[in-house]
């Protein structure tokens, strides 16, 4: 017997709805699980962001504006000052350029007042309806932006070779994640983000000198030590650097800076020579005490076959290291002379 549905208008409607929800979820999954489509979705944004440069007006680089440049055989350097880091919003590359997305590019010219210099590598153009400034590259690889951690800095590495890297360094920022490392004592930081800050901006310090950089890691992740030996063997750089905080729990008195190096590792000789390389740097800036280069074996810089250093940044049991360690400028500062100290020893191995 068939059974007759009293109210068809609401049934209808019900089995109507039901197959909209069906093809939504459907759609869904498709964009979900579909790798390719989204790549060909940012495919088209490329080619739409490329085709919307027909118009731009070039920026006038000068002295002591908002932008400006540096450059040596690696690579082209632009450092834009942000009004405030909450200004980038975004950045996009395609085979030809570089687009950064600012709430306000305008903002961000340089001193009307100064000496001035028109570069035409570096514009304003209108892309996808919105002002963005754009910086044309010289090859479609090895370009890079980098929002300084420690400051309002943007920095785009533009390369001006194929293969700008001649050397390559593993840097590793100690800790992270469950393991926070040593406190300060007033327990204003923990040890695992001061590393980590550190080692970013030794990342883009030593890439614009032609030195390509892996990081252990580059989040609040914790990776085991045989894990960073591994994962150092599988990139087989040329230097490895661990960057740490030192402490003391018994007494405040103890403060300065100091580089390891193990007599156990495979090339102690040159590790050491990576390690007085970067002690006479990380010295020469903001009073930091100088402990000289030390001999440990620490798990990272004795199983590591390559030259290996770890340097202890400070201690945060000692109220005078703390007080710098909390001041972006120092860090800034610690990560460029760790960063010459490792450029100073390549150097010196590449031309004996």
């Amino acid at each position: 017997m068939r059974k007759r549905v009293k109210k068809p208008f609401r049934f209808i409607t019900s089995i109507f709805l039901f197959a909209i929800i069906l093809f939504s979820i459907g759609k869904f999954i498709v964009n979900l699980v579909s790798p390719e489509k989204a790549a060909e979705e940012k495919s088209v944004i490329k080619e739409t962001l490329s085709n919307n440069l027909m118009v731009g007006k070039s920026i006038e680089i000068k002295e002591n504006g908002n932008i400006s440049k540096e450059e040596n055989s690696h690579f082209k350097k632009y450092v834009i000052e942000l009004m405030n880091r909450e200004d980038y919003i975004d950045d996009d590359q395609n085979e030809s350029y570089i687009y950064i997305f600012l709430k306000d590019p305008n903002s961000h010219k340089l001193d009307q007042g100064s000496f001035q210099e028109q570069d035409e590598d570096i514009f304003l153009a209108e892309v996808e309806g919105k002002d963005a400034l754009v910086v044309k590259k010289n090859f479609e690889n090895n370009n890079f932006v980098f929002l300084n951690e420690l400051t309002s800095s943007l920095i785009v590495l533009v390369s001006k070779e194929k293969e700008p890297f001649k050397n390559s360094a593993v840097i590793d920022p100690g800790h992270g994640g469950v393991d926070p490392g040593t406190e300060a004592y007033d327990k204003s930081f923990v040890e695992k983000d001061i590393n980590l800050k550190i080692s970013k901006e030794m990342r883009q310090e030593l890439i614009f000198n032609g030195i390509e950089v892996s990081l252990s890691r580059d989040d609040d992740t914790l990776n085991k030590l045989s894990d960073v030996v591994d994962y150092t063997k599988s990139k087989d750089p040329d230097v490895f650097v661990s960057i740490h905080i030192n402490s003391y729990d018994e007494s405040s008195k103890y403060n300065g800076l100091s580089a390891y190096y193990s007599k156990e590792n495979a090339v102690s000789t040159e590790s050491m020579a990576l390690a007085k390389a970067i002690q006479k740097h990380i010295i020469s800036t903001d009073g930091w005490n100088d402990r000289q280069v030390k001999e440990e074996a620490f798990y990272v810089i004795k199983h590591n076959p390559m030259p290996a250093v770890l340097v202890e940044c400070g201690f945060a049991s000692n109220p005078e290291d703390v007080a710098r360690l909390n001041n972006n400028e120092v860090l800034n500062n610690l990560a460029k002379n760790i960063s010459k100290g490792i450029i100073e020893f390549l150097s010196r191995k590449s031309n004996p």
